[in-house]
């Protein structure tokens, strides 16, 4: 593994003499960068190693596996070292509000490529991302005001958790951004068998979650319900808004 610290366009600026490195590989959402530096090592400085400002990359055998922004750094004096956390690149748009904007029946994932496209095109915004495959298929009408308050990363993923939702991510070598429709799928055939593969399980069981009457509530005084009546004649009325 290699370490650097680059700037947002990817300008190279160190190697970092690094140890306990841990990192989540994931989609959908922005997935940690961990590890640590001494601070007295001739290369760390706020030239190097500054928070907010530097991304950190992270390389196995000169393959670029995850990148994305230094958010935090404590460090330390009773052991001389610098802890450094991370987030994978798609945590920048965590850090993006929705300006407002209105679409009708447009495909979903333009609509995604199109909020952070946007962002990007504020003065000082550009992440130089792209656009890479972009799934078609599913439509959708969305209007956002400004006075939202909405994040642009909250948006997609309200848009990958709806039905019919997809998968998004941002690949750390091309700063390219994917959003698939249908989601992505391979059966590995693998199977788990208790004793053999682990040693012991747990089962939680939550009554209070058993809920048969469901309440969404749209624009004043509008709402509507749905009920399963098997279940409420078998626990009783369960209600959920």
């Amino acid at each position: 593994y290699r370490v650097q610290s680059r700037l947002r366009d990817g300008t190279y600026v160190a190697d970092l003499p690094y140890r306990n490195l841990q990192f989540e590989l994931g989609w959908n959402r922005g997935f940690g960068i961990r590890f640590e530096v001494p601070s007295t090592h001739p290369v760390i400085s706020p030239a190097t190693l500054k928070p907010g400002l530097h991304e950190i990359w992270v390389y196995r055998n000169g393959v670029l596996v995850t990148a994305g922004p230094l958010w935090d750094i404590v460090v330390s004096s009773e052991n001389a070292s610098i802890s450094c956390n991370a987030m994978s690149l798609l945590d920048y748009l965590d850090v993006r509000l929705i300006d407002t904007v209105q679409y009708n029946v447009v495909d979903k994932t333009q609509i995604a490529w199109d909020l952070i496209n946007d962002s990007q095109a504020h003065t000082d915004g550009n992440l130089y991302l792209s656009a890479g495959t972009l799934s078609t298929g599913i439509t959708r009408s969305a209007k956002w005001s400004s006075f939202d308050n909405k994040y642009v990363l909250e948006a997609l993923i309200d848009f990958s958790e709806m039905n019919e939702g997809f998968d998004f991510y941002i690949d750390p070598a091309t700063r390219t951004f994917t959003a698939l429709y249908p989601r992505p799928q391979r059966d590995q055939g693998l199977q788990l068998i208790f004793p053999y593969h682990f040693r012991r399980y747990s089962m939680q069981y939550q009554g209070k979650y058993i809920r048969n009457r469901i309440r969404v509530q749209a624009t004043e005084p509008t709402f509507i319900e749905a009920v399963d009546t098997t279940s409420r004649s078998e626990y009783g009325l369960r209600d959920y808004a």
